[in-house]
Parts: C-alpha cells; sequence; structure tokens
C-alpha cells in the first residue's frame, strides 16, 4: 500500500498479525478491502445474503414530471426527490409510493435557481431541501417550492467576517462535497486544486465557519504533476480529491490520496476503512494500464460500496467506461467483485429474493437500498426473469413512463 505514513503502515502490520491469529478484522476497530483477494474470487454475490426483500414501485407520469435520466436521487422518511438532467430543469417532489407532488425550484444563474445538481440536500428540521453544485446552493421551502436562501460558498468566512477564501486567489479552496448533519451544521469538503489540501468545513446557513477539520495537507499538487507529465486534467478525480457522506449521524471521508476511509471523531479524523491494493499497488504519480482506482460511494449496516477504474487484465468485469463495483462485508471482513451483467451493464447483486432483474444500489436510505430502471428496459426485463412482482408491475406502465424504482430491504 502506498502513500501511508510510517506510523500507520506500523498500526496496519500489527492489525494484520492480529488479525492472523484471530481470523477477525472487525474487532481491530479498522477494516481491512483486500482487492486483491476480490480481483482473484469472482463470484455471484446474492441478493439474500443481504436482504429480506424487493418492491418495485412506479413513479407517476405526467407532463409537469417527465424524469427522463435520474441525476440524482434523495429520500426523507416520507418523500423522494429527483433530479432529472435530459427532460425538465427542475427538482421532482413524489411521495414514497411514488404519488407526484411538484416540483421544486428551477435551474438557472439568477437568484433562487441552482447552477447544477452536484447533490439534492433534504433538510427536515426545516422543512425544506437545498440543490447545491458549482458555486452556489439553493434552500427551497417545501411548503410551496420557492427559494428560501441563495448561499455562495466563496461568502464562508470567520466569526470575525474575514472571508475564508479570497474569491480572486485561484489558490481558494474549490467545493467537492456537502453533507448536513440534521442538527443545523453542514459539513463542506474542500480541495485546493493547486496545493493539494483538503479541508472539512463545519459551518450553517449563515456561512460563519464553525469548525476546519484539516483533512490533508498538501505537499504536492496533483494536477501539477499530470501537467508536467503532458496530460490535461481540469480538475482531480474524486479518487483524489475525496467524497464524503454520513453514516450513523456521523460524517465520513474517503481519503484517495491515501486510500482510506476516515470517520470524525471529536473533530478528528479516525481510520475506518483501508484499501489494500496487493498486487494491484497504485503510484498517485505513475499511473498504469494496471492499477486500480476505487472510490467509496455508500455504506450500510453491513456493506461498503466501493467503485473501481478496472486494470486492462480484468476488463471483463468492467462497463464501457472500465469501471466495476466492488462491496466490502463488513461482518464477514470479506471483499467481493460483483459479476458484470449486460442488463445493468455493470457489476451487481443475482436478485434471488423475487428471481427479478440484478441489483446496485445508486443510493441507501435507513435500511432501504435503491435503484431506478428505464420503464423500456422494465418491460423488457420482466420478459426474461420469472419475477411475478416485475410482471405486476410491467403490466400497469408503458415504454413513456417514468423510471420503475426499485426498493431492497436489508437485514
Amino acid at each position: 500500500m502506498k502513500n501511508i505514513n510510517i506510523l500507520y503502515f506500523a498500526l496496519l502490520c500489527m492489525i494484520g498479525l492480529w488479525s492472523c491469529n484471530c481470523n477477525d478484522t472487525n474487532n481491530s476497530g479498522l477494516y481491512i478491502a483486500d482487492i486483491e483477494e476480490a480481483l482473484s474470487n469472482i463470484e455471484d454475490v446474492k441478493l439474500s445474503d443481504y436482504a429480506t426483500d424487493i418492491n418495485y414501485y412506479t413513479l407517476e407520469t405526467a407532463d409537469s414530471c417527465l424524469l427522463g435520466i435520474f441525476s440524482k436521487i434523495s429520500f426523507t422518511d416520507d418523500m423522494i426527490f429527483i433530479g432529472s438532467t435530459d427532460r425538465m430543469k427542475t427538482i421532482h417532489q413524489f411521495t414514497r409510493d411514488g404519488k407526484f407532488i411538484k416540483n421544486v425550484g428551477i435551474r438557472g444563474r439568477g437568484k433562487g435557481e441552482y447552477l447544477a445538481i452536484r447533490s439534492i440536500i433534504p433538510l427536515t428540521d426545516m422543512n425544506a431541501i437545498m440543490v447545491e453544485g458549482g458555486p452556489k446552493a439553493v434552500i427551497y421551502s417545501l411548503e410551496d417550492g420557492n427559494a428560501i436562501k441563495d448561499i455562495y460558498f466563496d461568502q464562508l468566512r470567520q466569526e470575525d467576517g474575514t472571508l475564508l477564501n479570497n474569491p480572486n486567489n485561484k489558490n481558494s479552496h474549490s467545493v467537492y462535497n456537502i453533507e448536513y448533519d440534521g442538527k443545523g451544521t453542514f459539513y463542506i469538503l474542500t480541495y485546493n486544486n493547486k496545493s493539494g489540501c483538503q479541508n472539512l468545513i463545519a459551518t450553517d446557513t449563515s456561512l460563519v465557519v464553525k469548525n476546519i477539520i484539516k483533512l490533508r495537507s498538501g505537499e504536492k499538487s496533483i494536477s501539477e504533476s499530470y501537467t508536467q507529465r503532458g496530460g490535461v486534467i481540469k480538475s482531480p478525480p474524486m479518487a483524489i480529491t475525496g467524497i464524503s457522506y454520513m453514516y450513523e449521524d456521523k460524517i465520513n471521508f474517503f481519503h484517495g490520496m491515501n486510500d482510506t476511509l476516515y470517520v470524525i471523531e471529536d473533530n478528528k479524523p479516525v481510520p475506518k476503512l483501508a484499501i489494500d491494493y496487493g498486487y494491484y499497488c497504485k503510484d498517485l504519480y505513475n499511473v498504469t494500464a494496471e492499477d486500480i482506482w476505487v472510490k467509496i460511494r455508500l455504506e450500510s449496516d453491513n456493506i461498503i460500496f466501493m467503485e473501481a477504474r478496472m486494470p486492462l487484465s480484468n476488463k471483463q468485469e468492467a462497463t464501457s467506461l472500465g469501471t466495476a463495483h466492488i462491496m466490502y462485508d463488513k461482518a464477514n471482513d470479506k471483499t467481493r467483485l460483483l459479476k458484470f451483467t449486460e442488463d445493468l451493464r455493470g457489476g451487481a447483486f443475482l436478485n434471488d429474493l423475487d428471481g427479478g432483474l440484478p441489483f446496485w444500489p445508486i443510493h441507501i436510505h435507513n435500511n432501504k437500498m435503491y435503484m431506478a430502471c428505464d420503464a423500456g428496459k422494465f418491460i423488457e426485463l420482466s420478459q426474461k426473469y420469472n419475477s411475478p412482482k416485475m410482471k405486476e408491475v410491467a403490466a400497469k406502465i408503458t415504454e413513456d413512463s417514468n423510471p420503475v424504482l426499485i426498493e431492497v430491504i436489508l437485514k
């Protein structure tokens, strides 16, 4: 494993020796995802190993809520919020059983309009949602769908009013992820394209900084390294810049620079999962065709979901873009590569719950995982798979219907 300091390496060695004796890495408090193990033992991964049931929901189809391709999706206990990219420039609000309620917000450059959809964040304590992307975010009321507040990230400031970043300074940090703890605090993941520094900034809607958690002190710019080698890079890959998410009311951060997933405890990053590449050991500064890039995507009580750029020698399990799906089983300390399926054009769980189409989650809320399927594709697959639930739903829709939402209930 590359790019880890001596102390951390020693810690991993101690854990490795301990786990050899006890065969239970989880008790050490640090998970280790063995990528070499996953690629050498490719097998069907059954949904029934991790879930108890699967359901299919139709999303109401009307002129005011034509979804097209799913851009982003988010959930509360009662509602679904979906942003689509190819038909309408708004956020569609549905009930959990698929009934359309209203459209919220609009895409544009004016006041009260969002520039892009990087994430849709429910603010249940405010009866609102935040749509963020690019240099700003907009908070919309769920009472009427109107804008409440525009938030410009270049206005992040200290308590004395001093701007955290000078908007005219090219070395200022860019925003890569935003999470909300449900209690008034936003966590903003930033990255400095020049220095490689990474911070997690705690703030609220006032943009006054509550706390800055330093995740990485950049010693070398990855962007500059690629440019110096003759490459062209507009922004660092997500594997480098990192990704954050909330799990069990705590902020988690995947640190691509040293292949580590951290959980923030007492305002400090604590290692939670380490990616062990084994034979496929990568060097961010000298990437080869046989290297693997891994990104943490989602987490449930039993699984950490990952996406990986596969080496040329393992393209058979990858998409046309060269990516594959990997999961880490927390309870059994096992890393598994999911078999590629043409039906989803990617790696997926074998659906042995009802004999329906394969499954790979795009979102997790509470103890449920979700995936969407185009209506025409769903009708086609309902004829291929012997699932009574699929056939029942397919009989109620047409190829022009909104996508079908698939829900898997976890153990």
